[in-house]
């Protein structure tokens, strides 16, 4: 076969390629568990649009949690901003220090997300190894967010 006849190939083998990951949009959601080959699992005891609640929203494109230490045991609420379709989910807690609560958040697993931006709550049971009473930081995917105790 000559070369001539390779650049046809070639050139739709490259044309694939480019359509399919310049479809790729950068996103500064959270990574999708499913990369590290488990599905994600959330941690979540309860999740709603933030819409249907009397929980203050957060700025777009933010996060932010409410601390119940009334509750038994004690949660945290994380609103977040996100699709409504496939909202980023709770994946793990854990206390770092004494006084840092650690939350992870990951992409849902459901791959049909629409293009709409909203606020979503999830709430969360806090391990009691430690008082709640004494969270002065919450990290959510290592950054610090604002928190309020109710």
């Amino acid at each position: 076969m000559r070369r001539a006849a390779y650049v046809p190939v070639l050139f739709t083998g490259l044309l694939v390629v480019g359509v399919i990951t310049g479809c790729a949009a950068p996103s500064s959601d959270p990574p999708p568990a499913s990369r590290t080959g488990v599905p994600a699992v959330s941690i979540a005891v309860d999740s709603f649009p933030t819409e249907d609640s009397t929980l203050r929203p957060p700025p777009e494109g933010q996060s932010n949690v409410v601390i119940d230490p009334t509750a038994e045991p004690p949660t945290l609420t994380v609103t977040s901003w996100g699709s409504s379709s496939c909202p980023a989910i709770p994946v793990g807690i854990a206390w770092q220090g004494s006084t840092t609560l650690a939350l992870e958040m990951a992409r849902s697993n459901n791959m049909s997300c629409t293009a709409d931006s909203v606020p979503f709550s999830h709430v969360v049971e806090i391990p009691v190894e430690n008082s709640v009473d004494d969270a002065v930081e919450v990290l959510v995917n290592g950054k610090a967010v604002p928190h309020t105790t109710t």
